[in-house]
């Protein structure tokens, strides 16, 4: 199977159309028919795509580990998933602030397609930042319940 199969099979079991994955990447449902026809996808569509969706990623590439990811693979937990919203807000913020500005002032010196080059950049940059986010939680989260089971242990043994 193809990744232009593997992608289109993970978003009908999602229920998203052709239509719904053009407006996420700023593009026509056709040309989204003919990226997956021609698995003619960027590497970072794919993670962008995966991500916004709850897709595996791996899976879509190499066809390795299931179709979608759980709510503990994507964000680090339920309770927690509130709080990374907020923190790409402020992410986003921070790091598209200036560029941003700079691109929207000068849009005139570039093209359509080197102002949606440098705005995808950004969501890079972005995306980046939440997977750094995520893994930090997690991993917070991963010492805080061994440490509540140690406690636990030892107010067993006394």
């Amino acid at each position: 199977m193809s990744l232009g199969s593997r992608l289109h099979k993970a978003m009908r079991g999602k229920g998203i159309t052709q239509k719904d994955l053009g407006k996420l990447l700023g593009v026509k449902s056709g040309t989204i028919s003919y990226r997956i026809r021609n698995n003619a996808f960027k590497s970072h569509d794919i993670d962008f795509i995966c991500n916004h969706f709850g897709i595996n990623p791996e899976w879509v590439k190499l066809g390795v580990g299931e179709i979608y990811q759980d709510s503990e693979t994507t964000y680090a937990s339920k309770e927690i998933e509130s709080d990374i919203q907020e923190r790409s807000v402020e992410y986003y913020n921070i790091l598209t602030g200036n560029e941003l500005n700079e691109i929207i002032n000068n849009e005139k010196d570039y093209s359509r397609k080197v102002l949606i080059e440098r705005i995808r950049d950004l969501e890079i940059k972005l995306l980046q930042a939440l997977d750094a986010e995520k893994i930090a939680v997690k991993r917070e989260r991963q010492i805080t319940d061994r440490y509540l089971e140690l406690l636990e242990q030892k107010n067993s043994k006394d």
